[in-house]
């Protein structure tokens, strides 16, 4: 699936059907770690403050 689309299509399902990504990927039956590995090669990272994946690095944000 094209990483982009993949990314939107998270964000949404984390907006309006989940609490977290753990939630979501139990829901669906994925591996989170494969998500977050997969989206990281595009430059998007997942925050679990804001439950959502962006551009900008975690380690940026401090």
């Amino acid at each position: 699936m094209d990483p982009i689309l993949l990314m939107s299509m998270l964000n949404m399902k984390l907006r309006d059907e989940s609490g977290n990504l753990n939630v979501l990927c139990r829901k669906y039956d994925l591996e989170p770690e494969l998500i977050i590995q997969h989206l990281k090669k595009i430059n998007y990272y997942y925050h679990d403050d804001v439950k959502q994946f962006n551009q900008i690095p975690i380690s940026a944000e401090s």
